[in-house]
């Protein structure tokens, strides 16, 4: 009796993951025909069933479904199960399951949620209207939070609503409403899963998108832009999320590297220092072991560098401070700068404003501390080379690798490429995708606002 109820139980089991799959099928098939540039990524996840998923959820490798909510969906109406399956898939495409933190901060898990769900509704409402198997949302407080929202961030992305919301301090009633009007996908399943991953996160960097996603990003706007230009339409919100999102994310830490240069250092070499021989030593004579550790190691580090600050009306103080704040937290990084360094710190606008001289930590503290912009003139970069250049002929940097020039871009730049590593920095406002060019000599180096 109990093994004819356990076959029973089981037979159930495979006829729920069945129906669940055709239904999946059926949606797949249904967005597919309406949106043909998401050939590619309609196939990416598996269907897998499970009994504690609300609905739908993944974590980028499979699409999991629980049947009974998935016919309870589709009973009401198909076109809001080809909803939700386009809003997961629209997560992954926008790298939201694989963004835990940013650079500096533990992201707020709830908050994140609540922020990729508003992002990705906000391309489906404007979908819907074009795509008719995309049931509509129904909810008309929507668009008065899109609109509050776009005063600030043009372009919806997830990681700009998050900062929003940061900024204004979310009440609990409400998250509750946002996570109420905006929901339709269960995130259980968003966490990191590598070992390497969690180291990165113990240092605070970005975690990277998988690359499958990367690469099915990059396809669905090249098919979207083609599609486009056939129907002889603009670029909606999809293809300016997908521009935004798949943008090339860069570290400033990483980016400093670049300028380092390799000498001795006093610290001691644990990597040349073989234990073995030192306790062997101390075993045979007591007190005298055989090898002892350098005193002296190479490293590669930043030994001087130059920050010029563009202090023009375009460049708002705030954006300069971050900035600033971003370099500091690099500083206190002990594998980056060596002790004795020196790191000039040069205000200009069409002159030289002010030049601090930087060469510990605790100065670069009492920096931040009392930092005023000053300058608000026009913006040419020539002036600041140019002091440069006077400095290295009078020897005070004489080891100069590179110099970081922070700015909105909009100037005279000089013709001359200079014989030391030259980067442009732009602090990339939330939902900006626009680029400016740089001169073919120097670099672009775009960070993202935090």
């Amino acid at each position: 009796m109990q093994q004819e109820a356990e076959i029973a139980k089981q037979e159930r089991a495979t006829q729920l993951e069945q129906l669940g799959r055709k239904l999946l099928s059926y949606s797949g098939k249904e967005l597919y025909l309406s949106m043909r540039f998401l050939g590619t990524a309609l196939g990416a996840l598996p269907f897998r069933m499970r009994k504690d998923i609300r609905g739908l959820g993944t974590e980028g490798e499979a699409l999991y479904f629980h049947t009974p909510m998935l016919t309870a969906m589709y009973e009401e109406n198909p076109a809001m199960l080809n909803r939700a399956c386009l809003h997961l898939l629209l997560h992954c495409l926008f790298y939201h399951p694989f963004w835990k933190q940013t650079k500096h901060k533990k992201l707020d898990a709830e908050l994140w949620d609540i922020a990729c769900d508003i992002a990705v509704e906000s391309v489906l409402d404007e979908l819907q209207v074009r795509a008719r198997c995309i049931a509509k949302s129904g909810i008309e407080q929507r668009e008065e939070c899109y609109e509050r929202l776009r005063e600030q961030c043009p372009v919806l992305t997830a990681e700009g609503i998050y900062y929003q919301f940061e900024r204004t301090v979310l009440s609990f009633e409400q998250r509750q409403s946002l996570a109420r009007q905006f929901y339709a996908d269960d995130h259980m399943l968003w966490q990191i899963k590598d070992n390497e991953e969690k180291k990165e996160q113990e240092r605070g960097s970005n975690i990277t998108p998988p690359p499958k996603w990367k690469k099915l990003n990059e396809s669905v706007k090249a098919e979207l832009e083609l599609y486009l230009r056939k129907a002889g339409m603009e670029a909606g919100a999809l293809m300016q999320v997908l521009k935004l999102e798949n943008r090339k994310r860069q570290d400033l830490g990483q980016f400093l590297r670049k300028f380092a240069v390799t000498r001795e250092e006093l610290s001691s070499d644990e990597d040349s220092f073989d234990l073995n021989f030192y306790t062997y030593g101390l075993s045979l004579y007591g007190n005298l072991p055989l090898v002892e550790p350098l005193e002296t190691k190479e490293a590669n580090k930043i030994e001087e560098m130059v920050i010029v600050i563009d202090t023009s009306g375009s460049c708002s103080g705030e954006a300069v401070r971050s900035f600033l704040e971003q370099t500091y937290a690099i500083l206190k990084e002990k594998d980056s700068f060596f002790r004795k360094f020196v790191l000039h710190v040069i205000q200009a606008d069409v002159r030289i404003v002010s030049d601090t001289i930087i060469t510990s930590e605790e100065e670069f503290a009492g920096l931040m501390e009392h930092f005023e912009v000053g300058g608000f003139g026009g913006t040419d970069f020539r002036p600041a080379f140019d002091y440069v250049e006077r400095l290295r002929e009078k020897g005070e940097l004489a080891a100069l690798k590179g110099l970081l020039y922070f700015t909105d871009g909009i100037g005279t730049y000089p013709q001359k490429r200079p014989d030391y590593k030259t980067a442009f920095v732009f602090l990339k406002k939330l939902g900006d995708i626009r680029d400016v060019p740089v001169p073919p000599w120097a670099e672009r180096l775009v960070l993202d606002e935090t």
